[in-house]
């Protein structure tokens, strides 16, 4: 598994146009390595966040969802959709993550400048306009970017079909 694999920034299956924004990921992991690593451990599993943290999702995913064997659409649309409305309960509900976590680490212009640097990279990628101007919001942002995408390779690496993302 590559370095940014690990870290939920997916290398593979892109179109050419995500060419440029792998690399803008590589270079921005590469230069704030310690910091993307702190951000990022924070959303999969620190016990300083006070909300659920990726990990926790999952394995609540694999308890209440989960099936091992399947025989129908029907039902791997429905443990996707499980993992769907986790996500959505957990980051897209207007809990404030990022302010949870600018509260509890030290704030630097190296901590300011990844957060820039990672937001904009994720804007880039997103299907929708996204403008905001505030740190917390922008690592909130991140939060959600970051923890959608681990959240589908769960799906993938448990051989789901992750077209049913929020159908």
């Amino acid at each position: 598994m590559n370095i940014l694999k690990q870290n939920g920034i997916e290398t593979h299956n892109k179109k050419i146009i995500n060419i440029k924004i792998d690399a803008d990921y590589y270079n921005i992991y590469i230069y704030h390595k310690n910091i993307m690593e702190l951000i990022f451990n924070w959303n999969n599993n620190s016990i300083y966040n006070n909300y659920k943290t990726i990990e926790e999702v999952i394995k609540e995913w694999k308890q209440t969802y989960y099936l091992e064997e399947w025989r129908f659409e029907s039902e791997e649309q429905a443990m996707i959709n499980g993992m769907y409305n986790l996500f959505n309960s957990e980051w897209n509900d207007g809990k404030k993550r990022g302010q949870d976590f600018l509260e509890e680490n030290e704030i630097d212009y190296k901590l300011i400048k990844a957060i820039e640097d990672v937001y904009i990279c994720y804007e880039k990628e997103c299907e929708y306009d996204v403008k905001i101007d505030l740190m917390e919001d922008k690592l909130d942002f991140i939060f959600l970017q970051h923890a959608e995408k681990e959240l589908k390779n769960v799906i993938t690496e448990h051989k789901l079909n992750v077209d049913f993302w929020g159908y």
